[in-house]
Formats: C-alpha cells, sequence, structure tokens
C-alpha cells in the first residue's frame, strides 16, 4: 500500500508543476491529453511547437488528399480564404 501512496504524491506533484506550465490549458484541451500524457509532451518539446516543423497535412492517412490550392509541405494555409483557392 505504501507504493500505491507513494505514486499518488508522484502523480500530484506532476499535476501541480504541469499546471504551473503556460501551454497546460491548451494541452489539457487536446482528447486523452491529460496531466502525465501533457507534461511528457512539454517536456518532450520544450514547449516549442516548431519541434514539429513545418505543415505537411496528413499523408501517412490512407484516403488523405491535399486541400485544394495547399501544396503539402507549404506553410500553414493563408488566413486569407482566397488566397489558398487554386486559381
Amino acid at each position: 500500500m505504501a507504493l500505491d501512496e507513494e505514486i499518488a504524491e508522484v502523480d500530484a506533484l506532476i499535476e501541480a508543476r504541469f499546471r504551473q506550465h503556460p501551454h497546460a490549458q491548451v494541452n489539457r484541451s487536446l482528447p486523452g491529453m491529460g496531466a502525465k500524457l501533457g507534461a511528457e509532451f512539454i517536456a518532450a518539446t520544450g514547449g516549442d511547437m516548431a519541434a514539429f516543423g513545418r505543415w505537411t497535412g496528413w499523408p501517412s492517412t490512407p484516403a488523405w488528399h491535399p486541400p485544394r490550392g495547399i501544396p503539402v509541405g507549404s506553410a500553414v494555409p493563408s488566413a486569407d480564404p482566397a488566397a489558398s483557392i487554386a486559381g
């Protein structure tokens, strides 16, 4: 029983520390992202989403096709809808 209590204490410490991070609320809003996984995600990326590089869509998904006017490997699409429509 002492091990269970110690694990619970460590889990509580991880969650408390995780909640202090500026990106904690955003990470927790992702489906399936709890305190431990969120803390691991921040530790792996340093909280910097640039660690993932440029947006490339989802080419590993078999039925995925690039959105019209957005070439795979391009930067994040423009906020201007007219700019992303192929002529």
